[in-house]
């Protein structure tokens, strides 16, 4: 019922083109702007909703590039790396595109089916080769390299040493000496993450391990993640309390801070320590005061004499191995080696040298004398 007037939906807001090409904003609401008067410029959401309705995704996607894995290859196969992973997301994706807008249909994206069907015969057609060229032009132009120091913001350009080795970056753990080997296994792996690829990849995998001469089970021809991290819980910020997990390792930025994601204001590098200290204090506290329990049943010993499980007769063992706190001492080690942290590079030099014996005074004095 009613009067039959259609009321007007307060601040509605459109955009469209004005003189000159370029996106103004027109607002139902407001008055036309006077002759000579400035009109009002369109916010950046509203630009891209314009940008997109004009022209659709195909105008508008660009692929981000923002891989944590690209840091542990040499700073001079980085960019190929992320090129290399870019081809086979997007490409794909923009052939669909095309034919989706030229059916008549009027769609702006192509379906998942049509993706899918590009990126099947993309990969068959062109990635497989390309990767092959790339990995063997690794090969002969660089050489097997050692591990260097990731220079600090304001330490001047690398060398052209520190270009073709592998970034000793937060969290590193594995043994690098190969370039050529490292970009396969890794390229390899995120291809394959691709269940519709996964054939084609394990193809391409044994084709590039036999070109670097590598047997295809051999143990370093293994994916193994580079970066072992840990993620610090309801980690608050100074600025704006927001609360959120911060990935320590990942979450960096390239002044080797860490930045909040809603204020953009740095943590408290030393808020951090103490907690990390907490945690790597208490891990190894609970290392030290667990049970002992039978590597059959799961019966927990009773008595420190019992050297066999009185139940099934089997052997008693640590319910926590030895390995997983010693990994963990090397975690918090590398991260307070990056970032700077002495009183955490001292309690694990300490922690460690206490539980396992790996490292003499001497060594644990030098942990953290670099500040």
């Amino acid at each position: 019922g009613g009067g039959g007037e259609e009321e007007e939906e307060e601040g509605h807001v459109e955009v469209e083109r004005g003189a000159g090409g370029q996106w103004v904003r027109k607002d139902s609401a407001m008055e036309p702007a006077d002759e000579g008067e400035e009109a009002e410029l369109p916010s950046a959401d509203e630009l891209a909703a314009a940008e997109i309705a004009a022209n659709g995704d195909m105008a508008t996607a660009r692929p981000a590039s923002e891989w944590n894995i690209a840091a542990f290859l040499p700073p001079r196969i980085q960019a190929e790396f992320e090129e290399i992973v870019a081809n086979i997301v997007c490409t794909p994706w923009a052939k669909a595109a095309r034919e989706a807008a030229a059916d008549g249909s009027g769609r702006t994206a192509p379906s998942l089916e049509e993706v899918s069907r590009e990126a099947v015969a993309f990969f068959d057609d062109a990635f497989s080769m390309s990767a092959i060229e790339k990995v063997a032009e690794v090969r002969t132009t660089m050489s097997s390299a050692g591990a260097v120091e990731v220079r600090r913001p304001g330490e001047g350009e690398p060398t052209d040493e520190e270009l073709s080795s592998f970034p000793l970056a937060a969290g590193a753990h594995l043994p690098m000496s190969s370039p050529a080997l490292e970009f396969t296994k890794i390229v390899t792996h995120l291809v394959g993450l691709d269940p519709l690829l996964e054939d084609g990849v394990v193809r391409l995998r044994r084709n590039l391990l036999q070109l670097l001469a590598v047997q295809e089970f051999a143990p370093e021809a293994r994916f193994v993640n580079p970066c072992r991290t840990f993620v610090l819980p309801d980690a608050v910020c100074s600025h704006c309390h927001d609360v959120r997990d911060l990935d320590l390792c990942r979450d960096a930025t390239p002044s080797r801070e860490w930045a909040c994601s809603v204020c953009g204001s740095t943590h408290d590098p030393e808020v951090v320590e103490a907690r990390l200290v907490q945690v790597v204090q208490q891990r190894a506290m609970a290392f030290l005061a667990q049970d002992r329990e039978c590597r059959k049943c799961r019966t927990v010993q009773r008595s420190e004499l019992e050297e066999r499980c009185p139940t099934c007769a089997g052997r008693f063992t640590l319910r926590k191995p030895p390995d997983e706190l010693r990994a963990t001492f090397d975690t918090f080690a590398s991260i307070a080696h990056h970032f700077d942290l002495p009183y955490l590079a001292e309690t694990c030099a300490w922690l460690s040298a206490s539980v396992f014996g790996k490292f003499s005074k001497a060594e644990v004095a030098n942990c953290f004398q670099r500040r």
